[in-house]
């Protein structure tokens, strides 16, 4: 069986979570002995089996001018910037019949990387990983409070930019009878209830994790201040993941706990400071997952305070490497978390709740119970979260598609 993966970007740099998913699910494939190929239009790294598209520099700087150009026009229209994938990328076509797949899984159809009508025209069967609702929305990848994906687009409710894009997404769908897949239970749920996807179902299956990830009791780093880490790509500048509310749950400790604790920050170079206290250290960017695998050993408790977000990796990172994940009850991040056990969960919104978990987390680590615990929070993970265990349900979707 071959299988030929689409996204923007190949890499575990200098990208989203989404093609660092992508990536590594390419790389456990080819270790499994599948013959999995890559096509791509910008290539971070090097590997096997990997085509960027197009070849030329000049045919790539062009359709990039012109897809920044078409968006630009919608922006001037609406106001808003759309993705619409109107604008073919030609040598796509071409790559994809010379490997002549039997599966085509794409990963960032949001992208205008390729037409709705050359996704529809791809050989093979068409698998659609759900990284966000971009594919059943009209515009956000995360809609929040609006359900216009699921009531749907009217002239009462939407813009005719956004009324055409839906219909051109619900008639791909349609046509391509695609299947999908999930990181979360949250979000093939939603897709599920929406309006393009009531006909069709989305299996839940996790991203493959890199295999560096697992507790090592050796590698555990003595501190004296209770240690909390909070990262993603650009650090707090993001407000979807959430540290203003850490920031806030932070500021509702006890004052014996903001004096003995610490938070850790990567993704971002910014100067320290304090809240309350509390003292937040900026640790810079970290691209290797060996690096935030020695910051997860050199912390107590992981913070994923995100408002909006599908399975964030960092979350299965952290559970692999033994530490407890302190989340809000909001899309699938508090998904495998129990609170007291692997980590904390607050209900939406619940600055206290989500404090309450720092200190009981803060009272483990004074009271010496942090080694025993992480060691079970890892075992756990790894019967979860294993990539045997995600590329055992990954191949069962590929076969049930190829038999279709």
């Amino acid at each position: 069986m071959r299988v030929v993966h689409l996204s923007y970007y190949y890499g575990n740099k200098n990208t989203s979570g989404a093609p660092i998913a992508a990536t590594r699910l390419h790389q456990a494939l080819l270790d499994a002995g599948v013959d999995s190929h890559f096509v791509c239009v910008v290539k971070t790294e090097n590997g096997t089996n990997v085509h960027v598209v197009p070849k030329s520099r000049f045919l790539n700087r062009l359709f990039y001018i012109v897809t920044r150009s078409l968006w630009a026009c919608f922006y001037l229209v609406s106001g808003k910037i759309y993705m619409p994938n109107l604008i073919p990328l030609f040598s796509f076509n071409k790559a994809i019949k010379s490997l002549n797949p039997d599966i085509v899984h794409a990963h960032l159809i949001y992208q205008d990387m390729l037409s709705f009508r050359q996704l529809a025209e791809m050989p093979g069967k068409l698998i659609i990983t759900l990284h966000d609702l971009s594919a059943v929305n009209a515009r956000d990848p995360y809609p929040g409070c609006d359900r216009r994906f699921i009531d749907g687009f009217g002239s009462q409710n939407s813009s005719v930019v956004e009324r055409w894009i839906f219909r051109r997404k619900k008639r791909f769908v349609e046509k391509k009878a695609p299947l999908f897949i999930g990181p979360s239970k949250w979000i093939c749920d939603a897709f599920s209830s929406s309006i393009i996807g009531r006909n069709h179902s989305a299996d839940v299956v996790c991203n493959i994790v890199d295999p560096v990830y697992g507790f090592d009791a050796r590698k555990l780093d003595r501190h004296d201040r209770f240690t909390i880490l909070f990262g993603a790509y650009n650090g707090r500048k993001s407000p979807l993941k959430g540290w203003a509310d850490l920031e806030n749950a932070l500021e509702l400790l006890p004052e014996r706990i903001r004096r003995s604790t610490i938070v850790n920050v990567f993704g971002e170079n910014s100067s320290d400071y304090d809240v309350k206290g509390v003292r937040i250290h900026f640790i810079g960017e970290i691209w290797d997952s060996s690096s935030l695998r020695d910051a997860h050993h050199k912390a107590d408790v992981f913070a994923l305070p995100s408002r909006q977000d599908n399975a964030p990796q960092v979350k299965f990172e952290a559970l692999l490497d033994g530490l407890p994940v302190l989340a809000f009850d909001r899309t699938g991040c508090a998904e495998y978390i129990e609170s007291g056990v692997n980590g904390w969960v607050a209900q939406d919104g619940d600055l206290t709740g989500y404090a309450k978990g720092i200190a009981y987390f803060h009272d483990k680590f004074v009271n010496g119970e942090t080694r025993q615990m992480r060691s079970a929070i890892a075992e756990n993970a790894c019967r979860l979260f294993s990539n045997d265990a995600v590329l055992d349900k990954i191949k069962a979707v590929y076969r049930r598609a190829a038999e279709k």
